[in-house]
């Protein structure tokens, strides 16, 4: 069971907060909200020329309006009677907020937070990434496009026999012990053979875990998450189970082919772990 979600999330979200309320209400966990406090987005000149004072009250405001946020939500989840406690993340000591919120992330069982919308600008994009390269900690994103509760009838994992293929998987067990479908697939992608391409053995460990998984094999439709979001979009996917792949250039991380189209072109909830 999962007992302690943290749910990021800001002025521009509006998937994400009633999709983890669900999914506390579900599991009977409590909920901690989180937003970080960001500096003002003003010109370096207007901030030269801005007497201290003027930037401080301007930050204070910007903090009370969040704060006032996070409580907002933390009345709504304890009138649905969820457990939840607000908790803004302030930004110092020259650290960006989405590595703030990854340390802050290595404390829950599983971060929540919403797709980043191509159309609104913001930090949500380095804030997944983060999260997902640097908190170790599994982390479901949302898309941003969602507007119904949490659900995991039909789950689909993608398996390749990778070593985060097996961390998502066994993170996501407290969430598809109870799914009336779970489908391991295993996507052939260029005649290329991936490590395992069978998903016995991982199908027979989730059998031990009560979770009867049935395993298919899709051809690739050109790439694998082309292949994969067509086959979510056919079955009626509630959930996708992956692992998120990088590679450290200059080191900053940067996301795989696969996990960054999987994040942009999302249709269903996708619990990523790395």
């Amino acid at each position: 069971m999962l007992k302690n979600l943290l749910v990021l999330f800001n002025a521009d979200n509006v998937a994400v907060g009633p999709y983890a309320l669900s999914l506390a209400a579900l599991h009977r966990a409590h909920l901690v909200v989180a937003s970080p406090v960001v500096d003002l987005a003003l010109a370096p000149y207007m901030i030269a020329e801005m007497p201290s004072a003027t930037w401080e009250s301007l930050q204070q405001d910007t903090e009370r309006t969040v704060r006032r946020r996070l409580d907002d939500f933390v009345s709504q989840a304890k009138a649905m009677g969820v457990e939840a406690t607000a908790h803004a993340i302030p930004v110092s000591l020259g650290m960006g907020p989405e590595h703030l919120c990854s340390r802050l992330a290595r404390h829950f069982d599983l971060t929540l937070i919403e797709q980043a919308n191509p159309d609104v600008k913001g930090l949500q994009g380095e804030i997944i990434e983060a999260i997902l390269f640097e908190s170790g900690r599994p982390m479901l994103v949302v898309p941003y496009v969602h507007r119904t509760p949490a659900a995991f009838d039909r789950v689909l994992v993608a398996w390749d026999g990778s070593a985060p293929a097996a961390r998502a998987v066994n993170d996501a067990l407290p969430l598809i012990t109870g799914a009336a479908e779970v489908e391991i697939v295993t996507v052939v992608d260029g005649g290329k053979e991936p490590e395992d391409e069978s998903g016995l053995d991982v199908a027979q460990h989730l059998a031990r875990h009560g979770v009867a998984a049935r395993r298919n094999r899709l051809t690739s439709a050109g790439d694998v998450a082309s292949t994969l979001l067509s086959h979510m979009a056919d079955s009626g996917t509630d959930l996708l189970v992956m692992g998120g792949y990088g590679h450290s250039r200059l080191r900053e991380m940067m996301l795989g082919g696969a996990t960054r189209d999987i994040l942009a072109s999302m249709t269903a909830p996708v619990l990523m772990a790395h």
